[in-house]
């Protein structure tokens, strides 16, 4: 439900205001909340390829409800990226 409300309940989007204001950079990667945590896994590593990260700038991913199980297939899946 979350894809068809985005615009009204992006989750943690307090926190991302204060980590914004903070001089945090935060990037939201939308996967399918329906699809596997295969597919959604692959998206997420589509998105990661896709970020214009400094050299050691760390990377840090946090998934709502069932975004840590596809947090954890893109690690196990796409270690490369995972490691930075």
């Amino acid at each position: 439900m979350g894809v068809c409300f985005w615009d009204f309940a992006k989750p943690f989007e307090v926190s991302v205001a204060r980590l914004n204001a903070r001089g945090y950079r935060i990037d939201w990667i939308v996967v399918d909340g329906r699809s596997g945590s295969e597919q959604n896994g692959g998206q997420i590593a589509d998105a990661v390829r896709c970020l214009d990260l400094e050299e050691g700038e760390p990377l840090v991913l946090l998934g709502h409800s069932k975004g840590a199980v596809d947090i954890l297939e893109f690690l196990v899946s796409y270690p490369d990226l995972a490691a930075g």
